[in-house]
């Protein structure tokens, strides 16, 4: 299987250096939410599912840097998001065989579309399956959590912590931010006006294309904020700017960017994102600071942790054909000598081609040409017909292996169905970088 590569950025002494420049100014929110306010807070966070190991690279890292520089790391789970943490996807067997494999790890059907885990209750264990590692007692343990997303959430991170030997994180849900002053500040803000601080945020966004975020709907009739609006076991709504003052506050929620924004101003010295979360979070700081009417806040700095492991399915990955490549091949070859090792066709067809476009331009009839040019390639055909069929052969061959490279190649499988060497060397690298950040407090966090 292909290499486990880890990716920080930007090095690891920065991290140290940025959180320790950062001074937050929301001791009370912190308290709040149970934070301290005596020592920096390395945060981070995802949705509420079984994590690849990208995300599980975050908590790695951010435990990391939390144990040399005596912080502390909160994890905020993304629950206002409509994902399915009652199943994950497994591979199922080996070699050629392998195939992907739903495990029901919850209870009860997924989600109804476009409902929040965070406005579901929790439930059952579902199947205590041996590929993800446990998982279903975990599960059973968080039922009391007050709905699904921290059930799930606060049972994967747990999870984690026991496989790496690592201190749990402070938890929280993104919906938790509703009770801090820098959360009813920004809805305020919104409210207030919501014309600008739109403008600023589409503006922002159209800044970072690469972000894939989408703008907000803006017309002279209505305006639409960065909110979702959350009710028990309800699809979650837009909200405009001409109905915020009639919805009840406790059932606003924060879209992606707002919740990070209110995180980085409110409650951390460092907010660790992956690939995804590092391209659209730079988004933020240019819609506050490009927002006349924004909270005015100091958001914390940003880094970004991830990493590509894959599965063990009894074959390496980068000894099977690329189908798209071997396809491309099989067909070339019989328009191109050259793919074939005959120089002197080739020439000769180069010479024919660039003959018949002097005849197109001159306005001469070039069928004659062309003739000769095709019967130079079919006698090249028949003179290398075996090598013509190996490379089909070939590309059938990386067509019906196609599948099990796709699966081989896969980030995306949950951590625990990776090798315990997989894992260990994952664990390793991450501290591997971090290796050269001093073992010293920095200084205290708020003011």
């Amino acid at each position: 299987m292909p290499p486990t590569t880890v990716s920080i950025s930007p090095e690891p002494d920065v991290w140290r250096s940025a959180m320790a420049e950062h001074r937050s100014q929301h001791a009370r929110d912190r308290e709040t939410l149970g934070l301290p306010t005596d020592r920096p807070v390395v945060m981070s966070g995802h949705q509420p599912v079984l994590w690849h190991a990208g995300i599980l690279a975050k908590l790695l890292a951010a435990s990391e840097l939390a144990e040399r520089t005596h912080a502390a790391v909160c994890w905020i789970v993304a629950d206002m998001d409509d994902v399915d943490p009652t199943t994950v996807r497994v591979p199922d067997g080996t070699g050629p065989g392998t195939k992907p494999r739903i495990v029901r790890t919850l209870a009860g059907d997924p989600p109804p579309p476009g409902v929040p885990a965070g406005a579901l209750p929790p439930r059952e264990a579902g199947d205590d399956d041996p590929s993800i590692a446990g998982l279903a007692p975990l599960l059973d343990a968080y039922a009391h959590e007050p709905t699904l997303a921290m059930q799930a959430g606060r049972a994967v991170i747990y999870q984690a912590c026991e496989r790496f030997g690592i201190d749990e994180p402070i938890v929280i849900s993104c919906s938790d931010l509703a009770r801090t002053d820098a959360w009813r500040a920004l809805v305020a803000s919104l409210a207030r006006d919501p014309g600008p601080s739109v403008r600023a945020y589409n503006g922002a966004v159209g800044a970072h294309p690469d972000a894939r975020m989408r703008p907000l709907r803006l017309s002279a009739e209505r305006v639409e904020l960065p909110l979702w609006r959350v009710r028990e076991r309800s699809p979650r709504l837009a909200v405009f700017g001409d109905e915020i003052d009639a919805i009840p506050p406790e059932e606003l929620r924060p879209r992606a960017l707002a919740m990070t924004a209110v995180a980085r101003a409110a409650l951390c010295e460092l907010f660790v994102h992956g690939t995804g979360g590092g391209l659209y979070d730079r988004i933020t700081g240019n819609w506050f600071d490009a927002w006349d009417g924004s909270p005015g806040w100091a958001l914390a700095p940003t880094a970004v942790a991830t990493a590509d492991a894959y599965a063990d399915l009894g074959v390496d990955a980068r000894s099977l054909p690329d189908p798209a490549d071997a396809v491309w091949r099989a067909h070339h070859a019989r328009h191109d000598p050259g793919m074939l090792g005959d120089e002197r066709a080739a020439e000769r067809k180069r010479d024919l081609i660039g003959r018949i476009d002097a005849t197109k331009r001159a306005g001469g009839d070039p069928s004659g040409l062309f003739a000769e040019l095709q019967s130079l390639l079919e006698q090249a055909r028949v003179r290398h017909a075996p090598r013509i069929e190996e490379l089909g052969r070939a590309a059938r061959d990386a067509r019906s292996l196609a599948g099990l490279r796709e699966l081989a190649l896969d980030r995306t499988w949950p951590w625990p169905v990776l090798t315990g060497d997989t894992l260990d060397g994952l664990h390793q690298g991450i501290r591997d970088r971090f290796a050269s950040v001093p073992s010293k407090a920095c200084t205290d966090a708020s003011s």
